[in-house]
């Protein structure tokens, strides 16, 4: 039980964290920097603390065991970014 914890719903909310902190973090902040409602500064710090805590979360989720198809889209999205 503790295996399926670690290896399937505990990556589900990082994946999830990790859209969140996209949509909220990075995709909001520019729309609300772009509107002038939030300030050049502000908004860069935001976006710095967003991908940080995403990148620490991407790289925990790399730890866990993924099978084959996650492992193929993995190396997808590695090959995009």
């Amino acid at each position: 039980m503790s295996s399926l914890y670690h290896n399937q719903v505990l990556p589900l909310k990082q994946l999830s964290r990790m859209s969140t902190l996209y949509l909220n973090g990075l995709m909001n902040t520019t729309y609300q920097v772009d509107n002038s409602s939030l300030g050049w500064v502000e908004g860069g710090q935001l976006v710095s603390s967003a991908r940080q805590e995403i990148n620490a979360l991407w790289q925990t989720y790399l730890k866990t065991a993924l099978n084959e198809e996650e492992l193929q889209l993995v190396r997808q999205l590695q090959r995009r970014c």
